[in-house]
């Protein structure tokens, strides 16, 4: 076709259908690309969870520890406390069975 002396290519069909064979695979190159991030951004997303949760769970295990080795000590003081108690207990009813023979000896 011809205007003015100037020539105006005419798209061919086949031209059109690489032209949008083409724009079809960039879309999808595109969308698969989006995928791709998006799937490294929640890997990403998991393991900062996952460590998060591993030094939580390692700080509760220290505490734990902590909490599990302070109890013992209280338990073993308490222990102490208690045969102490129970020797003083022992001296003080046999002073008083003492002092109780020697009033019935009087």
């Amino acid at each position: 076709m011809e205007v003015n002396s100037f020539t105006v290519p005419t798209e061919r069909n086949k031209n059109k259908e690489n032209r949008y064979k083409l724009i079809e695979k960039k879309r999808e190159m595109f969308l698969v690309e989006m995928m791709l991030q998006t799937k490294d951004k929640e890997i990403e997303r998991l393991a900062d969870h996952n460590e998060l949760r591993q030094t939580g769970l390692h700080c509760s295990e220290l505490m734990l520890e902590t909490d599990t080795s302070s109890f013992l000590e209280f338990f073993a003081k308490i222990q102490d406390e208690t045969k102490e108690a129970g020797k003083d207990l022992d001296k003080k009813k046999k002073h008083k069975a003492k002092l109780q023979d020697e009033l019935r000896r009087l």
